[in-house]
């Protein structure tokens, strides 16, 4: 099976962008421990990424998540902590995928498990998503690759 990618990178607007480590998606600068949560003085996960609300349907009940529009992202990923919180049916590939992080590196506990295909809601529009189980930073629970935002440009944009 094929390599997929994703991560999410930052600039900080001068030339040369502080040198960020990503790990499912997870800022990271070197030197420095992941973000867990919202701890005092730290700024949650989504600080100036683009980190929006939507719900999960799950046969009557709606759920809500936040979802990184990754542009880095190849394809949809859902965070395995949430697949177990949810109690989300998973599948096993016949065959696992290597899933690689930002750097290149193979993420480790992913491309095993997929979901079935979910609604997903933003406000009123809806769409139907597959998605790869990966681990991910605490605070996120889908990455949406760039083909999914372009194919679901801003209403009223």
């Amino acid at each position: 099976m094929g390599r997929i990618r994703f991560g999410f990178l930052e600039g900080r607007g001068s030339p040369q962008p502080w040198a960020l480590q990503l790990i499912c998606g997870a800022s990271k600068r070197k030197n420095q421990p992941l973000q867990e949560g919202n701890q005092k003085g730290r700024k949650p996960a989504g600080n100036s990424r683009p980190v929006i609300d939507m719900l999960l349907h799950l046969g009557t009940k709606q759920h809500r998540v936040k979802a990184l529009l990754d542009t880095g992202c190849s394809i949809a990923l859902i965070n395995g902590k949430t697949v177990e919180k949810l109690g989300i049916t998973r599948r096993k590939h016949t065959q696992a995928y290597n899933i690689e992080g930002f750097t290149g590196e193979s993420v480790e506990g992913a491309g095993q498990f997929y979901t079935d295909p979910m609604l997903l809601q933003h406000r009123k529009h809806y769409s139907r998503e597959k998605f790869e189980i990966s681990p991910m930073e605490t605070g996120i629970d889908i990455f949406l690759p760039f083909k999914w935002i372009t194919a679901h440009p801003p209403q009223g944009a």
